[in-house]
This record gives structure tokens, sequence and C-alpha cells, in this order.
């Protein structure tokens, strides 16, 4: 007689998303839905998201509290100043903190003294996913201390 057969159901290992616990992330976008999505989905992963929708407050908050950001993620298309403008003057005054742009415009975008400002330019739409990643890249590259001067 043959034995009978187990039909027990094998789990599927749940999908392992990148995780990035305790990472600062100054979050610069003007979409309020767009910048929701995002606090969400960085938030789930482990990060503390601060989150502003105009340049110049983002500026002033990273001028009070420095050791409070690792990254700069921000939106190119901003009001008063464009996102690499913010994140070249972040370069010049915090060169150690990371800075990710996003961009509607993919990678085409003005040749200006700002260009380079940017350590990674991802295109919109942007998943959560490539910002974790690209964020555990940048951490990753040796002699790089987090957060301020």
């Amino acid at each position: 007689m043959p034995l009978a057969q187990s039909h027990q159901k094998q789990e599927q290992p749940a999908l392992e998303l990148s995780q990035i616990p305790g990472v600062r992330i100054l979050l610069v976008e003007d979409e309020i839905m767009v910048a929701e999505s995002l606090q969400e989905g960085l938030t789930k992963r482990g990060a503390e998201v601060t989150y502003f929708d105009h340049p110049m407050q983002a500026l002033q908050y990273i001028g009070e509290n420095p050791e409070q950001v690792d990254v700069v993620l921000s939106d190119h298309g901003l009001p008063g100043m464009s996102g690499l403008e913010l994140l070249g003057e972040v370069k010049l005054r915090y060169p150690r903190m990371h800075r990710i742009l996003i961009s509607g415009w993919g990678t085409n975008l003005e040749d200006t003294s700002e260009a380079h400002s940017a350590e990674r330019i991802l295109t919109k739409p942007v998943r959560v996913e490539d910002i974790v990643r690209t964020i555990i890249e940048k951490s990753h590259k040796p002699n790089r201390k987090r957060g301020g001067k």
C-alpha cells in the first residue's frame, strides 16, 4: 500500500524589503501626495523622515539641526529654488551629507554649476526601493561620516 503523501502548503518566504533603520532623511517635496507616499514608504523601511515643502525651510532646519540629517532627498521642481540649487547649498555647507535628487525630467537637467550637486538623480515616478538601495549604496562608501561637516 502506498504511503499517504502530505499535502501541506509550503510557506513562501516573505519578500524581503531592504531596510534603512535609523537613517535620518530630510525630504523636500512640494507635491503633498508624493511627499506623503515617500514618507510612508521610507518610514516603513525604518528611516526617520522629516518633511518640508519649501527649500528655504529645509535649509533652515539643516542649519539648526545638521546632526539630525544623514540624507537630503529633494524634488527638482521646487518653489523659489530648484532641487539642484538646494543640493548645491547642502554640498557647500555640509559636504558629508548624502544628496539625492528626484526629477520628473529624468537626468536631462540644465547644465549648471549645481549639476553635480546630487550624488544620484532618480527619475519620477520613483520607487521607494530605488531610494532605499541608493541610500544603502551611498552609506557604504569609504571615508564617509554621517551628517554634518
